[in-house]
């Protein structure tokens, strides 16, 4: 077994399906700084914008849904998943919103006699 990959059986007849190579260490962090990066530069980007980008992305995600349906269940699910995405844009406009952090003035301590 190759400790730098990993190989994903097929259950049913237990054949290799695929192999992963894991990153090298340099490559990974390669990817945590990238990460890092990415993270602060959409920090900046105003909640409004971050909002509307993600619900593009809903839009977008939901009008590809007819080719993914294959049961009418899965329409119910995915009706479901849209109000919860819903919910879930209305709770971030409130949790995602800019705050700041105050730290109380404590009084000085009294020194022990």
């Amino acid at each position: 077994m190759d400790p730098s990959s990993q190989t994903t059986i097929t259950p049913h007849n237990q054949q290799p399906l695929v192999t992963r190579t894991y990153p090298s260490e340099v490559e990974l962090d390669g990817v945590i700084t990238r990460a890092a990066l990415a993270q602060k530069a959409w920090a900046r980007v105003p909640l409004k914008d971050r909002l509307a980008i993600g619900t593009k992305f809903l839009v977008c995600t939901h009008s590809l849904r007819h080719l993914i349906a294959a049961h009418p269940a899965e329409d119910w699910v995915m009706l479901l998943g849209r109000v919860r995405e819903d919910e879930r844009r209305n709770a971030a406009r409130t949790h995602l919103a800019d705050w700041t952090v105050h730290t109380p003035r404590l009084a000085p301590l009294d020194p022990v006699h």
